[in-house]
């Protein structure tokens, strides 16, 4: 059985990210978690955290690459209007200094449990919406 191609993404459209603001003075918190089915929470404790913003582009790999889809790697100059962090002990996050506007959040979250042919994966990618309003306490919740 062979894999199936990553699907295109469509071209970077610089123009809509060159009239993003980079900077700003608020803040977006969260929480990265998942629930087992057995109801136990997993958490994104040591994984990265990337802050996107919502553009056509983004729109496009929210709606297509979350899921079983694979899609090609990101354009390269998308990683200069993203900001990073790391998740702590609690899958908890904090952005500073950006702009108020609409943009994602990715992380994953995974743990290993045993079967019949030793230890397999569970868990995955997670990609959530998130609002910053100017002068409010942000926080976003990223789950499935």
């Amino acid at each position: 059985m062979s894999t199936p191609k990553p699907v295109s993404l469509p071209p970077f459209p610089q123009a809509e990210y060159d009239k993003l603001k980079l900077e700003g003075s608020e803040k977006l918190t969260g929480q990265a978690f998942l629930k087992t089915m057995g109801g136990d929470v997993k958490v994104a404790a040591g994984s990265q955290v990337i802050l996107m913003p919502k553009t056509s582009y983004t729109d496009f790999q929210f709606a297509t690459c979350m899921g079983l889809t694979r899609c090609e790697k990101e354009d390269m100059r998308a990683a200069k209007y993203e900001k990073v962090t790391i998740a702590d002990a609690q899958g908890k996050f904090e952005f500073d200094n950006i702009a108020p506007g609409e943009y994602y959040i990715q992380t994953s979250v995974t743990w290993m449990r045993p079967s019949t042919y030793g230890l397999v994966t569970e868990g995955g990618a997670l990609m959530s919406a998130a609002s910053v309003k100017s002068g409010q306490n942000n926080i976003v919740m990223v789950t499935r």
